[in-house]
């Protein structure tokens, strides 16, 4: 599975719930995208106090990098998306991309949440340093910290992001995190 992350660089309020509904819909249009995650950013003080939560991210899943690609193409739908008044209210002009690789870790006997049917939350990770040896950081991690993180009450599912190569038209600054965590 591959995730499409699209962020807003802008820390400025967030547009109404409405717009983002419009917004919600508009993806919804896309072909092949088998789901679209569109984050608000919630009023959160955390340990490390890295400031304001951006104005609005994204995270798009689709079965394939074809399936990725051929949206964010000149002819595309979500490129020609991205031009839109709708898209500048929602989420901005100034964004950052990086698709990803997905491993997704669940509880034993939780099924897949479902976005729509219930409020959910996320707490969106990224991981913008190099690890020396990448193989071992990532086996490391994989191995361990998706279980630390079920073991929480009310956990529904980790899930581990780690970079792919890709190609796009789209506007938007590329960035090549190591990881992401969901």
């Amino acid at each position: 599975m591959i995730s499409y992350f699209l962020t807003a660089r802008e820390h400025t309020s967030p547009a109404e719930a409405d717009a983002f509904a419009e917004f919600r819909a508009e993806l919804a249009r896309i072909p092949l995208l088998r789901c679209a995650e569109l984050h608000r950013p919630a009023a959160v003080e955390t340990y490390h106090r890295d400031g304001a939560a951006p104005r609005a991210a994204m995270r798009l899943v689709l079965d394939s990098i074809e399936a990725l690609e051929s949206p964010l193409m000149p002819g595309g739908r979500l490129l020609n998306f991205a031009g839109s008044a709708l898209w500048r209210h929602v989420a901005g002009e100034q964004m950052t991309q990086q698709a990803m690789l997905t491993r997704t870790y669940r509880p034993l006997g939780h099924l897949p949440p479902h976005a729509d049917s219930e409020e959910t939350y996320s707490y969106l990770v990224h991981y913008p340093a190099q690890a020396e040896d990448f193989n071992a950081w990532l086996r490391y991690y994989v191995s361990h910290h998706p279980q630390i993180m079920l073991d929480y009450p009310d956990v529904m599912q980790v899930q581990v992001f780690t970079r792919l190569d890709w190609c796009d038209a789209m506007p938007f600054e590329r960035v090549s995190y190591m990881q992401r965590n969901n």
